[in-house]
């Protein structure tokens, strides 16, 4: 174990200091001042049975850095597998953590996850290193370069190679392990293919080579090589994302370059990814994206690089945790700063959504080009909702709100699936798939401004604020502000026609202009009165009783003005009861 020198340091007892007289002891540390060597002892320190303090190894009466000095010389270092350090465990392997348990006097050795536990060899070529991108140049044309790396076991990877100089050089790669063997997906003869997915890959065959070459080997010409690892624990670089809303801005800085953010998924989660160039990037350059899982695989539906702005991806597992969002210049042939944003839409998952209450008119502001905002409700049984989506004020002059509707897996549903603007009607909806949410975005995502949502349901037992109508009593109303919608409930006899007035009353606005239509129990529009028009006459009908109770929707047909009306309604075909 440890060999203890201390006892090989010259000894000061028998040098005694006090001169006091016989049974005294000055210093009171309980030795005899005729015996004691050490006569000013700090009171409370312990000493030995001369009078010397406790470690006091260098004899000078007390305990300091000096003495600390001196015992740390004292130990020779591990002997038979012993330590006194952690240092002395070290073994020069980087794939293994070594500590030293000092109780024992024993080194533990732990095993780093997922090391790639090879050294490059001098003779194999330039090491390139993760997230790494490396020029180079084939001159002449008969040369073949090498790039060498290790992996861990069963990695996967993405290797970028382009020509830099618009030549007609055409460097061609190829990925071969330490015995020379093409090897997965990135093997084989030469490719100019640019980019490609090299994995899985055993550390059995580590080093691995990329050899890149000419094509036809008959050009000159510069060339870029770019190595992109996914394994988790090798961070390259990668950007984590906040949970919940992120928007965060990253830079390509070489053609071939690409960035990392990641982020964890809960079981069945769903994101919506956006990623758009800055306004002073290259003229060339436009951000595509892809989603990757844990390992490095793409996944669907987001699988493959596209420059399309908006995607849903998802339904995501949390065992391939973490994924991660890879984001390069989609002709890899320019630089340029870009904006990343993600949202989750899972009804689990979802933050900052605000409650959407029925037939209630709410403003909001998309702060910027990317911005989005969700509205949550509960639907049920089957119901059918109408929601509109206004451009309001301020907002810039290409702002158009889009919006659509959302079920609990973050997916878009139904009829109102699709991003639309304006006004539509949603439904039927199941109570399965509630919550729902609706989501407002800008419709170019070019563009930031102010906007009014509003949502009103149609079906029976679920409509908010509807006036019974008798036949022949008119019933007085206002639109209160430009986006409200008002419902009038009435029973139909079998087959009956029935004529609805709708009359504007004085004192509106100049813009204002009652707007009416017809719906059936189910929020259905129905008969010759489904469409909403501003005459203030119709004649509906014949009705069947099954659709009762029937409702009169009535709106500004502009939606953007306010006024009062009036309805009325008469049964043709049978009279008014008496």
């Amino acid at each position: 174990m440890f060999q203890d020198r201390r006892w090989a340091l010259p000894s000061l007892v028998g040098l005694i200091c006090c001169t006091a007289a016989w049974g005294t002891d000055i210093d009171s540390d309980g030795i005899e001042d005729s015996i004691d060597v050490c006569c000013d002892t700090p009171e409370g320190a312990p000493v030995d049975a001369v009078g010397r303090p406790l470690g006091d190894i260098d004899g000078d009466c007390d305990v300091d850095l000096a003495d600390f000095e001196l015992l740390q010389q004292s130990f020779t270092g591990p002997s038979a597998g012993g330590c006194w350090t952690d240092a002395d465990c070290g073994d020069g392997d980087a794939c293994t953590i070594n500590l030293c348990n000092v109780a024992s006097g024993e080194c533990v050795s732990h095993d780093v996850p997922n090391c790639a536990t090879c050294a490059v060899p001098p003779g194999c070529g330039i090491e390139i290193t993760c997230d790494d991108s490396l020029d180079g140049e084939i001159n002449p044309f008969t040369e073949t370069d090498k790039y060498c790396f290790c992996v861990a076991e069963n990695e996967n990877l993405s290797i970028f190679v382009v020509e830099r100089g618009a030549t007609t050089f055409a460097p061609a790669w190829r990925v071969l392990d330490a015995g020379g063997n093409s090897v997965g997906p990135c093997g084989g003869t030469l490719s100019t293919t640019a980019l490609r997915d090299c994995g899985p890959l055993p550390a059995a065959g580590n080093p691995y080579t990329i050899e890149v070459e000419d094509q036809g080997r008959n050009e000159i010409g510069l060339y870029s090589v770019h190595l992109q690892r996914y394994d988790p624990s090798a961070s390259c670089g990668t950007t984590p994302l906040p949970p919940c809303e992120a928007s965060l801005i990253g830079t390509i800085e070489k053609i071939n370059d690409a960035d990392l953010f990641s982020f964890n998924a809960t079981a069945g989660q769903t994101v919506r990814i956006t990623a758009f160039k800055d306004p002073l990037a290259g003229a060339n350059f436009t951000s595509a994206w892809r989603l990757l899982d844990g390992a490095g695989l793409p996944v669907a539906p987001c699988d493959a690089f596209s420059a399309t702005l908006l995607r849903d991806c998802g339904p995501l597992s949390a065992a391939l945790n973490p994924y991660r969002i890879e984001v390069a210049d989609n002709g890899l042939n320019d630089t340029g700063s870009f904006t990343l944003h993600v949202l989750q839409l899972t009804s689990s998952e979802a933050c900052g959504v605000t409650d959407l209450a029925c037939d209630t008119h709410v403003s909001a502001l998309l702060e910027t080009q990317i911005a989005s905002d969700l509205y949550n409700f509960a639907a049920g049984n089957n119901e059918i909702v109408r929601i509109s989506v206004l451009k309001g004020t301020p907002a810039g002059v290409n702002f158009a709100p889009a919006w659509r509707l959302l079920d609990n897996t973050g997916f878009g549903f139904g009829v109102c699936a699709a991003f639309a603007t304006g006004v539509k009607d949603c439904g039927p909806l199941p109570s399965s798939r509630s919550p729902y949410r609706l989501e407002t975005v800008d419709s170019g995502v070019n563009d930031s401004g102010a906007y009014d949502a509003h949502i009103q349901r149609l079906t029976q037992f679920r409509e908010c604020d509807i006036v019974d109508l008798e036949c022949a009593t008119p019933a007085n109303a206002a639109t209160s502000t430009f986006m409200d919608t008002d419902l009038f409930r009435l029973v139909s006899p079998e087959d009956e026609v029935v004529r609805v007035n709708v009359l504007e009353q004085p004192g509106g606005g100049a813009n204002y202009a009652p707007n009416w239509r017809l719906l059936n129990a189910a929020g259905v529009p129905t008969s010759n009165c489904s469409a909403f028009a501003i005459s203030t006459s119709r004649d509906c009908g014949p009705l069947a009783a099954s659709g009762n109770p029937y409702r009169i929707e009535v709106e500004d047909q502009g939606r953007n003005d306010i006024g009062t009306y009036q309805v009325t309604v008469d049964f043709i075909t049978s009279g008014c009861p008496e």
